[in-house]
């Protein structure tokens, strides 16, 4: 295409090329942009192998200085239930309650198992609806450590979970829940 301009013609520029922004993560040089993998390729392999075995030794380290292999409620959960893949870890002080909020479908048998790191401290817990309404508690039943239930609804539900002993002022605990397909009546 061809633009005339007094009498003479005149070529129109072509487009000239976008110039490249070399601010993050880029080595600056002139008039020519290298990203940091491009310019170092070695790095492109081993550096995310490195931060990938940095991350496992990290994690090993933190899950032996958090207690987490010194005491297993998982292992109590019969074979016959599925276990809901979280780790609900408390910790609990001065024998106040702390909650837990879970959401129970019908067509599921569930299991709570509750246990402490010190295996002789008292464990009081209750299951109780989003209004505050006590469904279970088991103080009432000399503070078992399990209950399976099911629920002919879908149930908002809170877990409440506290120290029964007065004497214990501190204590970790643990709730394992696990769930299978209710039996058909």
């Amino acid at each position: 295409m061809t633009v005339q301009k007094s009498g003479s013609r005149m070529q129109k520029p072509e487009n000239p090329p976008a110039k490249r922004s070399c601010w993050t993560g880029r080595i600056r040089k002139p008039d020519v942009c290298i990203t940091l993998m491009e310019s170092l390729p070695f790095l492109s392999v081993r550096l995310p192998t490195f931060f990938l075995v940095l991350n496992c030794l990290f994690t090993l380290h933190v899950k032996g200085q958090s207690g987490l292999s010194d005491f297993n409620c998982l292992s109590q959960l019969k074979k016959s239930y599925i276990t809901d893949g979280q780790d609900h870890q408390l910790l609990i002080v001065n024998s106040k309650f702390s909650q837990l909020h879970v959401v129970f479908y019908p067509q599921f048998t569930y299991k709570i198992i509750v246990c402490a790191k010190n295996e002789s401290a008292v464990i009081e817990f209750n299951v109780s609806n989003e209004h505050g309404n006590i469904i279970f508690d088991n103080a009432t039943s000399n503070y078992i450590k399990e209950w399976d239930f099911t629920f002919d609804s879908l149930l908002k539900g809170v877990i409440n979970v506290k120290l029964a002993s007065k004497d214990v002022k501190e204590e970790t605990i643990k709730i394992v829940m696990g769930y299978k397909i209710a039996d058909k009546k």
